[in-house]
């Protein structure tokens, strides 16, 4: 079984979505991702710019955030 959940695809393949060639996958699930660039900034590090689709579109797992909702990422923006 195969689950593919809360990800932002970017870039992947023409449809920008998790490929797997030739494998063939019998039991997989794949919900609420995000097809998009996720616009980091050049350094340091993965941070994003203003205006990601990253940017309060993660999951409340009871650690601190700002905004909506945490950020997808390493980091939280400002």
């Amino acid at each position: 079984n195969l689950s593919i959940e809360n990800n932002l695809f970017y870039n992947n393949d023409s449809a920008n979505r998790a490929d797997f060639g030739t494998l063939t996958i019998a039991n997989k699930t794949a919900k609420n991702n995000k097809i998009g660039n996720p616009l980091f900034v050049s350094s340091p590090g993965f941070h994003l710019k203003a205006g990601s689709p990253a940017i309060d579109a993660g999951i409340d797992v009871g650690l601190p955030y700002k905004g909506s909702a945490p950020d997808m990422g390493a980091f939280e923006s400002k």
